[in-house]
């Protein structure tokens, strides 16, 4: 009995250290830090977060080579930085969650940020291109923006309220058009682009749909011409354009959520390709249909051995998975793609199961 009563904590334990572990994420990046403001180069930091406590013990933080294992216990914000002190100096933080590691190698001019768990599964991948003097690299909904420091508090996830302006007679603006009866779960559909009042420069477009917790549940057919998380830019979208541009971009629902349908959020983000500065966004309610069965009849057609006069089902969600690689450098923000996604979603389902066998075998007990 006493053994039965270990094996189920045991596996309780497992669940909720899976679950929690799932949550934790690079929340903020400090690359740039002015020797006149800040007190040296050295004083720059990455902030992890977790909404609850989980032990890091061989989970390891890599700056494009530059790798780190951790041996504690992660609650909340933790910083990292190169100069313990020099962050003291400029920053409000309790002192028990800031850790000095030395030579944690941010790049002024762009780097690569990858949080890996204890088995070596990416939990997440941050590239930036560029990183501005007293501005930090911010976690906001799936994205990345520049906004002035927070360390150890909420992230400012508001957009810069004066970016660089662009050099034209009337503000550049974007907007999307789509046909409503094409955004089915299941199939590829197009959004139009439309921007007004461009500069000669070159831009970058995303378009991206969410549900209601604000989850991207789509992918979009890049530059690349492959099938991507609509989180990233859609980079050169408009290059070398006319003041007034449209064009398409192709969308698909995640086949994780091939059952998803009804009301969703379809947004859009314009920036400029050259120093990221944010141009114009979008955002508008969608409604996502679900795909219906479509049968063919089955005609009697015995002249004709051409025609196919099998029912046919045509199944929702597609096969096409976008394909993962072990390059860190080939995708931007990848948040969470590793099993512990699966073992949250699933964890409720297989506790429950696990609940009915004990039940089933603590009654076979008695029976003796």
């Amino acid at each position: 009995m006493k053994r039965l009563v270990l094996i189920f904590v045991f596996i309780i334990s497992l669940f909720l250290v899976q679950i929690v572990s799932a949550g934790v994420r690079i929340n903020e990046v400090m690359a740039n830090t002015p020797e006149n403001t800040y007190g040296g180069s050295d004083c720059e930091w990455i902030e992890l977060y977790n909404n609850a406590e989980v032990n890091m013990t061989n989970w390891t933080i890599d700056t494009n080579g530059q790798s780190h294992e951790f041996s504690f216990y992660l609650k909340d914000f933790l910083i990292i930085t190169g100069n313990k002190s020099c962050f003291l100096d400029n920053w409000n933080v309790e002192e028990s969650k800031i850790i000095e590691w030395t030579n944690i190698g941010l790049v002024n001019t762009g780097d690569n940020v990858t949080l890996l768990d204890n088995e070596s599964v990416i939990i997440q991948n941050f590239d930036y291109d560029d990183s501005h003097p007293e501005e930090s690299w911010q976690f906001c909904s799936n994205d990345w923006i520049e906004n002035p420091p927070t360390p150890g508090s909420e992230n400012d996830c508001e957009e810069d309220e004066n970016p660089d302006p662009v050099d034209n007679n009337e503000d550049t603006y974007i907007e999307l058009e789509w046909d409503e009866e094409d955004i089915v779960n299941g199939e590829e559909f197009q959004i139009k682009v439309k921007a007004y009042y461009l500069d000669n420069e070159i831009y970058d477009v995303k378009v991206w749909i969410e549900d209601d917790d604000e989850v991207v549940i789509s992918e979009t057919y890049d530059e690349n011409d492959e099938w991507v998380v609509s989180s990233q830019y859609y980079n050169e979208f408009f290059d070398d354009p006319d003041e007034n541009e449209s064009k398409k971009i192709k969308l698909r629902i995640k086949t994780k959520y091939d059952n998803f349908k009804g009301d969703a959020k379809i947004l859009a983000k314009l920036r400029l390709n050259e120093d990221g500065d944010i141009v114009d966004d979008f955002d508008e309610d969608i409604e996502i249909l679900e795909k219906e069965e479509d049968v063919v009849d089955n005609k009697d057609d015995s002249k004709d051995d051409d025609k196919d006069t099998s029912t046919k089902l045509i199944s929702l969600g597609n096969k096409d998975n976008v394909s993962k690689t072990e390059d860190i450098k080939t995708k931007n923000n990848i948040v969470y793609e590793s099993k512990q996604e699966l073992i949250k979603k699933y964890a409720i389902y297989g506790f429950a199961l696990f609940c009915v066998l004990l039940c089933i075998l603590l009654a076979f007990e008695k029976l003796k």
